[in-house]
């Protein structure tokens, strides 16, 4: 995304305004098609790669899977047509979704390390405190653990 930004900045001035009387020469003909096209190329991978990134930066920060997400917002609409507000269980805050996800560091820059891994086992989760739920650790295969808050 930073590597597209950068080269939409850079051929902008050049496509856009280049005179008249530069663009009847083949050779700066053909590098302005060139730039064009790379222009183009770049501003399509921009904001594509730009809304996955952003999309998915939602996800981390509400601390969320795609899966999560369509079933939080069916109960939500259930919720609020019940005249309540339904509340993600996993959602423990902006940061610390975002170092639950990312991992833990020395600095705030080691997520980016590969070696940092997240915290916990990878099959329990923190939940929003006052949540009200508890985990039923007797069932563990059962699918029907609650996985939502609906506050009156």
């Amino acid at each position: 995304v930073i590597g597209c930004a950068y080269i939409i900045i850079l051929t902008t001035p050049i496509i856009f305004f280049t005179h008249d009387y530069d663009r009847k020469n083949v050779e700066i003909q053909a590098k302005l098609t060139s730039m064009i096209f790379l222009f183009i190329l770049s501003s399509a991978t921009f904001f594509a790669v730009g809304g996955m990134m952003c999309f998915h930066l939602y996800l981390i920060l509400t601390n969320q899977t795609t899966i999560e997400l369509s079933h939080n917002t069916r109960m939500s609409t259930m919720a609020k047509s019940k005249n309540s507000t339904y509340c993600n269980p996993y959602d423990i805050g902006q940061k610390r979704n975002f170092f639950a996800v990312v991992g833990y560091g020395r600095f705030f820059w080691s997520w980016m390390c590969p070696c940092v891994y997240p915290p916990g086992d990878g099959t329990s989760f923190p939940l929003r405190e006052k949540s009200g739920l508890t985990r039923n650790d007797q069932n563990a295969d059962d699918d029907d653990d609650v996985i939502g808050i609906v506050l009156q």
